[in-house]
């Protein structure tokens, strides 16, 4: 079995010698907030804790209905 693979480069326009500075993680410099990238975790948290409340409260009453 063999493989065989071709590849044809064409210049799309004219490349600068040298690069423009960046900062590291290429974000540009200057500013003085950082930049909103997440999502509010708040919503997200308080339904989780309120499944997980309900259910604990679910398992204690059916605890207590199994034992009278």
């Amino acid at each position: 079995m063999a493989a065989k693979a071709t590849a044809n480069w064409t210049e799309a326009g004219a490349v600068p010698s040298t690069p423009a500075p960046t900062t590291p993680g290429g974000a540009p410099s200057g500013g003085g907030e950082l930049a909103n990238t997440g999502v509010d975790a708040a919503v997200p948290f308080t339904i989780g804790g309120l499944l997980l409340g309900g259910g604990a409260l679910m398992l204690l009453l059916n605890r207590r209905r199994s034992r009278a």
